[in-house]
């Protein structure tokens, strides 16, 4: 990283602040569920939009985790981004870490691991949402979930063939940690009589989650000018619909890409920091609204 994009006053970590995430996310959640369970499930339409995006929301507090952000010590940092952040969301914290830490390095080129998501751009909507679609009736976008955030497809291949390697070097597996995890929610829920509940209320809102993954991928990467720093956009809105698709400030991604050790709630600042020292330049990708970003990725 390039010292220019460094500030060491907007890079501190507030110890607490990934609790207060944290409620803000779980209560959304619980109160959804709630209501489905106490009133009616003709309210679970809304509670299922809602449950997904908080989902989401709870990844990418995972993906603070993976950058180190979460708390100052390294071990509970990686504790909690594991056990309350990614296992939940069948997610493997050092499986995403690997791959993540790629994209970084590989912004924007073939090496980049999440190529595929955003370098088609752009596409009609309408042709994006058959393809979208299609990927889902297919079952392949869960295949495909399955095969970049967790061992799960490698292990199974393993089985079948003793030779064959990893996709990526992984930082460390967590893949025995990972299925000690779910094992014990399964059993937990069978025990309980709560696979119901689990399956309607957190395995269905997370498939639902998977296209709008795509999607936010389209927004930060899609199409993006070649002038725009580390290939990526900043969406200046972060209110509505913005926060919807990217939570914890995931639209100031440019400024991300620039300098990955500031927390997400120090980014507004860290944009008009760079702002400011005249950093950030102006051009179509930076600095624009939300139906802008929109526009930019559905034409063609």
């Amino acid at each position: 990283m390039n010292n220019k994009y460094r500030n060491k006053d907007l890079e501190k970590i507030n110890n607490w602040h990934w609790l207060v995430d944290l409620l803000a996310i779980c209560f959304p959640i619980f109160f959804s569920i709630y209501i489905c369970i106490q009133y009616s499930l003709w309210f679970y339409p809304l509670a299922l939009l809602i449950i997904s995006q908080r989902q989401v929301a709870l990844v990418a507090l995972g993906h603070e985790a993976m950058h180190g952000l979460l708390i100052t010590n390294r071990k509970w940092n990686d504790i909690l981004g594991r056990y309350i952040c990614h296992y939940p969301n069948l997610v493997s914290f050092s499986q995403y870490k690997a791959l993540h830490l790629l994209h970084h390095r590989y912004i924007g080129t073939q090496q980049d691991p999440d190529f595929y998501l955003y370098n088609y751009y752009p596409v009609s909507f309408v042709s994006w949402s058959k393809n979208i679609l299609k990927y889902i009736f297919s079952l392949h976008l869960y295949w495909d979930f399955l095969k970049y955030f967790t061992e799960i497809p490698y292990r199974i291949n393993k089985i079948f063939n003793k030779n064959i390697k990893p996709a990526q070097k992984l930082i460390k597996s967590d893949f025995w940690n990972y299925l000690t995890f779910w094992t014990f929610i399964l059993t937990f829920s069978v025990f309980h009589s709560w696979v119901y509940e689990l399956i309607l209320y957190w395995l269905v809102p997370l498939l639902f989650s998977l296209p709008f993954v795509h999607l936010q991928n389209a927004l930060e990467h899609g199409n993006v000018n070649s002038e725009s720093p580390n290939e990526t956009r900043s969406i200046t809105s972060s209110y509505g619909l913005t926060k919807y698709f990217l939570p914890l400030n995931l639209h100031y991604h440019c400024e991300h890409h620039l300098n990955p050790n500031i927390p997400h709630y120090n980014l507004l600042r860290y944009s008009q920091y760079l702002q400011y020292q005249g950093i950030l330049t102006s051009n179509p990708d930076l600095n624009i609204n939300l139906l802008q970003a929109l526009k930019k990725v559905f034409h063609k």
